[in-house]
């Protein structure tokens, strides 16, 4: 997710919780500081990494499910989700 989305974001939360705005939870300092971490950290695991930045839930899954080692299978009797890994 592009930071200044993440921005966006996090400053209608503090809004909506009835924070202050200067808080440097909603800083884009801050949040760059943290993409910069997490690039970093799933760069070294090997993750790899889905720009999220307007894409609907359901598109995001879709791409998961696309990449992912993981099959998901629905259960006919149970109706519960079974994960088959290969």
């Amino acid at each position: 997710m592009k930071p200044e989305y993440m921005l966006k974001i996090r400053s209608e939360r503090l809004r909506m919780l009835g924070l202050p705005e200067g808080s440097q939870y909603a800083s884009l300092e801050r949040i760059r500081e943290e993409t910069e971490y997490a690039m970093a950290l799933y760069a070294k695991l090997g993750c790899p990494v889905i720009d999220i930045t307007n894409k609907a839930i359901e598109e995001t899954a879709g791409i998961i499910m696309g990449i992912s080692p993981i099959r998901w299978k629905i259960n006919s009797v149970f109706k519960q989700p079974l994960i088959e890994i290969n």
